[in-house]
Parts: C-alpha cells; sequence; structure tokens
C-alpha cells in the first residue's frame, strides 16, 4: 500500500525511534533480511489515521497536525506500535505504556482539551445568523 497524502511521520523517523534491527524484525515478510516498505507504509498510514480520528473532529487541519511536532512524535510511536503487533506478538511493555499514553492524550483532545501550538481552523460553532429567502439580494 502507498502512503496517504499527507503522513504524520517517515519511514526513517520510525527506525531512527526504534532502531533498524527491530523495525527490520517486525516488518520483513519475506525474511531477505530488509524491511517491506509496503508494511512500514501500513503503519504509518494507520497511525496518522489514528491521530486524525482523534483530532479532527476538534478543527484540527492536516496540515496544522503535519507541522506538529508532538503529533510527529505521537505518530512514529503509534506507528512502530502497530508494527510491533503486527504478526500477532505483543508489543515491548515500554512501548505499550506509550501506546496507552498516547490515546488517553487523544481521547481528552476529542473530549475537547486543547493540543499545545497547534490551532484549529476558524469555523463557528454555532452561528445565529438566518437568512430571510424574501430578499433575494
Amino acid at each position: 500500500m502507498t502512503l496517504i497524502a499527507n503522513p504524520y511521520c517517515t519511514a526513517a523517523e520510525i527506525i531512527r525511534r526504534a532502531g533498524k534491527e527491530s523495525i527490520v524484525a517486525y516488518s520483513d515478510h519475506d525474511h531477505d533480511g530488509v524491511a517491506d516498505d509496503e508494511v512500514i507504509n501500513d503503519a504509518i498510514n494507520e497511525a496518522t489515521e489514528t491521530v486524525n480520528l482523534y483530532c479532527r473532529p476538534r478543527g484540527y487541519s492536516v496540515t496544522a497536525l503535519a507541522a506538529s511536532t508532538l503529533i510527529n512524535r505521537w505518530t512514529v510511536v503509534l506507528a512502530w506500535y502497530f508494527l510491533s503487533i503486527n504478526r500477532g506478538n505483543p508489543p515491548p511493555d515500554a512501548l505499550a505504556v506509550e501506546y496507552e499514553k498516547i490515546l488517553k492524550s487523544l481521547e481528552s483532545i476529542l473530549a475537547g482539551a486543547a493540543l499545545p501550538g497547534v490551532a484549529t481552523s476558524n469555523r463557528p460553532g454555532m452561528s445565529n445568523l438566518t437568512i430571510d429567502r424574501r430578499y433575494p439580494y
């Protein structure tokens, strides 16, 4: 699978955080000793869409989320987590704890907490404007 249009992290960032050997171990489905790009792309897509699931309903734009270093770090950890459970294995304990912390933070954002350093779009939450159709101009 190819990457979605605006991923919030890259494969290089995941490798830098997790280590090349662990990413190869998680994503080398054909056992040739090289990480499979499609498997990593799937994890990046899933992590990006997970962040979108919690943040986009609160009015955060894709470009604002993509520019956030916090979102980048969260997406790297989420993608690493999704890679680690890819074959049905349990994730490392420290990674599972970090994953749970990120999910709690995302849930609080969905519940109304502000995402630090990221502006929401300027759409109104409510409007008192009414249109009188009797006056076309």
